[in-house]
């Protein structure tokens, strides 16, 4: 839900050409010819978000047909794989991080490889705001000062 279809169409498929790796849904952005899909998501100016998904080459295609690129804020990771050989889908995790600029962003995953009705899966996305360092040290000292204070009561 909440994702935009470029005019080329994806195909999602349920367990077909291959296994999901979260469920039963995954994408492929090449149906006839290259696509791409998009979310747009609020974002904090400043913060820094990580970008997680899951990927895995087309069985039997080779690598320069299985190019998928995910862009956000001027961000972005090239993943490729070859499926020649492969007897399934060979699920991966990728990530990458981005700082947002405005408060909103986008996310784009678009099919990079030959233009040619076969190409990369795409499966599990997930945008996450990564703790800024004050935070950490929250969490951190937060539950070592319960102990301490526990410690002297006893």
């Amino acid at each position: 839900a909440g994702w935009q279809v470029g005019a080329n169409q994806v195909e999602v498929r349920n367990n077909i050409v291959g296994t999901a790796y979260d469920g039963n849904n995954f994408v492929e952005l090449d149906v006839k010819k290259n696509s791409w899909i998009s979310q747009s998501f609020a974002t904090v100016i400043g913060q820094t978000y990580e970008v997680s998904f899951f990927y895995s080459p087309r069985v039997g295609v080779t690598a320069n047909s299985n190019e998928i690129l995910a862009s956000v804020s001027g961000d972005s990771l090239l993943v490729s794989g070859s499926g020649v050989g492969n007897a399934g889908n060979l699920w991966t995790e990728y990530s990458f991080l981005f700082t947002a600029d405005e408060s909103s962003e986008t996310l784009t995953f678009s099919a990079e490889g030959l233009s040619d009705s076969r190409g990369g899966s795409l499966d599990a996305v997930s945008v996450t705001a990564v703790p800024e360092p004050a935070s950490w040290s929250i969490v951190l000292v937060g539950p070592a000062g319960l102990g301490l204070i526990r410690r002297r009561a006893l």
